[in-house]
């Protein structure tokens, strides 16, 4: 992909990059998906696996090799928190301030979730076909025909 060639500075880097966003991409083509075959869901299944094991690579080998700092927003942000915290007295103020170091994390439910796409499909169609809100209606259905 043109747009992110040279985003890292080692070619190797660079290539591995240009790898993990053209996963991402093809697991997010068949992710949304809005009719799905045996052969699409086996595909989703092979991507997410594929995405998964590129993840962990990336985070392990690579990010660690670049310094990385939150934004100038994210720090200014930070800062008037920790300002109006002290004005109420609930924290400390320092007047020392620093940019933090900011790392890939892997242990979000986004990415814990990922495994669960292809088993949702079968179970309850696209993700656009249906909402979390009638299921749990339809929960609470059959909770009141069974127990009441």
């Amino acid at each position: 992909m043109p747009v992110f060639e040279g985003l890292l500075p080692t070619p190797h880097h660079d290539e591995y990059l240009q790898d993990l966003l053209f996963t991402l991409c093809t697991w997010h083509a068949y992710a949304k998906l809005r009719m799905h075959t045996s052969s699409t869901l086996n595909g989703l299944k092979s991507t997410t696996r594929m995405l998964g094991i590129q993840l962990r690579y990336f985070a392990k080998n690579i990010c660690v090799l670049y310094d990385t700092a939150e934004l100038p927003r994210e720090e200014a942000a930070r800062t008037r928190r920790r300002a109006n915290a002290s004005k109420k007295g609930t924290a400390t103020a320092s007047t020392f301030t620093r940019k933090l170091k900011k790392t890939l994390n892997l242990f979000t439910y986004k990415l814990h979730a990922l495994g669960d796409y292809v088993s949702s499909i079968w179970q309850f169609g696209p993700s656009d076909g249906y909402s979390p809100q009638r299921v749990c209606y339809m929960l609470w259905f059959i909770f009141l025909i069974l127990y009441l």
